[in-house]
């Protein structure tokens, strides 16, 4: 068995966690461009309901045992978002230094 030292291990997670941080994909946000005054709150209420309209209720049943699950058609939600205006916005900085001549 081998030991490792306290810095080692430190190192390790510290490795280990910048990596995970660096694959994990940033939130997207959305605006609604018909309505620029919405927030957070109109988001979520519209997004309940486009996923509500897109959801289908799946019901199995194995032997005695029955199952249930919804799924919601992410495509059909996501048309329903763009219909009541939301868009989504660029996470990304849109500007960049200009590069300089050496």
């Amino acid at each position: 068995m081998r030991h490792s030292s306290p810095r080692c291990r430190l190192a390790s997670l510290a490795v280990l966690s910048s990596v995970l941080f660096a694959c994990t994909p940033l939130p997207q946000r959305y605006s609604n461009a018909a309505h620029p005054h919405y927030g957070d709150a109109e988001f979520l209420a519209d997004l309940t309901q486009c996923r509500s309209q897109s959801a289908t209720a799946v019901v199995t049943t194995t032997d005695y045992m029955t199952h249930s699950q919804v799924r919601v058609n992410e495509t059909r939600a996501d048309g329903c978002m763009t219909r009541h205006g939301w868009e989504p916005v660029s996470t990304a900085d849109p500007w960049s230094p200009p590069l300089s001549v050496w």
